[in-house]
């Protein structure tokens, strides 16, 4: 299991974190409960593009990205 890159707002370090296996990404969102958060993914931290949104139930919300395949990505969720 290695970690892989995320970036975060001044005060949420603590709610998103990330790990690697094989080829694919799990991204795991700690947030309040019941809140949709877009999860964004860019390769050079200025553009940035949606790639999925996450729904958090019990306080944690959970993602695969079987796409990433190697690739440097970076990962942000949005609190809206």
């Amino acid at each position: 299991m290695q970690r892989c890159g995320a970036s975060f707002w001044r005060g949420y370090e603590n709610r998103m974190r990330s790990t690697v296996r094989d080829s694919s990404v799990q991204i795991t969102v700690n947030a309040t409960v019941d809140q949709n958060y877009p999860i964004q993914v860019s390769t050079d931290l200025v553009n940035w593009t949606v790639l999925t949104s996450v729904t958090v139930s019990g306080g944690v919300g959970q993602f695969t990205d079987s796409t990433a395949g190697g690739s440097h990505r970076f990962y942000r969720a949005v609190v809206q």
